[in-house]
């Protein structure tokens, strides 16, 4: 196992994605819904993020958060968050998760903005439920 000294340690940031930053998350969407497509026999579900049925719910949807991931000021990730209740209790769930292959494995410190990520109770469903 490799180790890594602090300096080289990425720094780590999470935050929860403007309007404006919409495009570039798009542009995230496809490359992993592409890369979701590499991996499956038969094809279910959205292929690009023209067809991704909820990603404007993303930014007008109470229930919905779009989060974006960065790493030394560069965009390296999206997730999409939704809040459920579960026996009458709010549950956050995440409904897809990304990460640009040259930041992985993402390793490195917290920094501000992880806030959202921690205080959270979390759900996290199998891979191929379908999001909804």
């Amino acid at each position: 196992m490799r180790t890594r000294t602090p300096e080289q340690l990425m720094d780590v940031e999470v935050r929860q994605a403007a309007k404006e930053e919409q495009n570039q998350i798009e542009a995230l969407l496809n490359d992993y819904l592409a890369e979701l497509s590499q991996h499956r026999e038969i094809c279910v579900g959205a292929t690009s993020a023209a067809e991704y049925r909820y990603l404007k719910d993303y930014w007008s949807d109470s229930s919905r958060f779009p989060f974006t991931l960065w790493t030394n000021g560069e965009l390296a990730g999206f997730a999409f968050v939704r809040r459920t209740e579960e026996d009458q209790k709010p549950v956050f769930q995440v409904a897809e998760f990304f990460v640009k292959p040259k930041y992985r494995p993402l390793r490195g410190r917290p920094r501000r903005g992880n806030q959202y990520l921690a205080k959270v109770p979390w759900l996290v469903g199998i891979a191929g439920d379908e999001p909804q």
